[in-house]
């Protein structure tokens, strides 16, 4: 059985609906709009909804259950791990009006409490609004160098970074080495044999 696949039948009815009915908006809305690769459409329970759930297990455990999905897109991983935890405050920042539109319609038909932050994290208006952060999560986003750089203004010390990457992930740790000193846990991926997610706290820039 295909992971994707074993992932839809574990989780719950209600849980299994909700992916569905996303499911079903992405493939209505991707003939108008370049919400994801058309390439990993035939597989997007593996691709993207498990992709984006097995990050759920290495959020921040806290009070404030704040998550913060930079750069969101078509909602991978954020809208997915709302859906899975209904009682998680997860607000999405995207750049592009047409995709900050199809999250919110994903909210509003899967009945998902999500903030849907149209704008980029560079912005102080943007940065004011995610505070407090516990875990902030990229996918795809952008090498983990600059990434870091990104988030850093609305990092704080409970904050952790869940970023997703590819084959390349040493050579990306080691470029963030030079300009970052962080501690990073590495996670095998459940999607991709060679892929890892990161899981960074403690971000300070390296001093000269």
């Amino acid at each position: 059985m295909e992971p994707g696949e074993a992932f839809r039948r574990d989780v719950s009815r209600e849980t299994r609906a909700r992916l569905e009915i996303y499911e079903a908006l992405l493939r209505c809305r991707q003939r108008r709009t370049n919400l994801i690769s058309a390439a990993s459409l035939p597989d997007l329970w593996t691709r993207h909804f498990l992709d984006s759930a097995q990050l759920a297990p290495l959020l921040a455990d806290d009070a404030r259950g704040h998550t913060v999905d930079v750069g969101s897109g078509a909602g991978f991983p954020g809208m997915v791990l709302a859906i899975l935890d209904g009682a998680r405050r997860v607000s999405l920042v995207e750049a592009n009006a047409k995709r900050c539109a199809f999250l919110r319609e994903v909210a509003h038909e899967t009945g998902t409490r999500v903030a849907v932050i149209e704008g980029r994290l560079e912005d102080a208006a943007v940065q004011a609004r995610l505070a407090p952060a516990g875990t902030i999560t990229a996918r795809a986003c952008a090498p983990l160098p600059e990434l870091l750089g990104l988030v850093f203004p609305v990092l704080e010390s409970h904050t952790y970074c869940i970023f997703p990457k590819g084959r390349r992930y040493r050579s990306e740790l080691d470029a963030a080495r030079e300009r970052w000193d962080f501690r990073a846990e590495i996670v095998p991926s459940r999607t991709a044999a060679e892929a890892r997610i990161l899981r960074i706290s403690d971000v300070e820039r390296r001093r000269p």
